[in-house]
């Protein structure tokens, strides 16, 4: 992977460590899978509570897709004995989980509950990251 794309992937993971995650918000330490998992929440977020604009999503895609990418190689990395095949099929269950979290937060709280609100901020600082 690049030395640019490793930095900014440094970079957001910093800035995520900073927000508060839906995801998992009693780590200590954020990694490449929590980043995947706050761009997965953060895009939930948007489209639930009316924030997805074409522009503005068209980056948001191009960065989530990066990210994805380092966090299938981090999972393949972490689990060499697994199947290839078999490890986009984790990511789809943790992102259906993670959905599944957002839609409570929101049916629960409504989207102006200080975590969606986060995570619509999310959303719009991953959308102006250069991956």
């Amino acid at each position: 992977m690049p030395a640019i794309i490793l930095s900014h992937l440094r970079k957001a993971a910093f800035v995520v460590a900073a927000c508060v995650s839906i995801v998992s918000p009693a780590q200590p330490q954020i990694d490449i899978l929590q980043i995947w998992q706050n761009f997965v929440a953060s895009r939930a977020a948007a489209e639930a509570c009316g924030g997805v604009e074409k522009d503005t999503d068209t980056h948001f895609l191009a960065n989530l897709s990066d990210v994805r990418i380092r966090a299938l190689q981090a999972l393949q990395e972490r689990n060499p004995d697994a199947p290839k095949d078999e490890l986009p099929g984790r990511m789809t269950v943790s992102e259906n989980a993670v959905h599944a979290k957002v839609d409570e937060e929101i049916k629960k709280n409504g989207c102006s509950s200080d975590r969606i609100e986060q995570l619509l901020k999310m959303y719009k600082m991953h959308s102006t990251m250069h991956l």
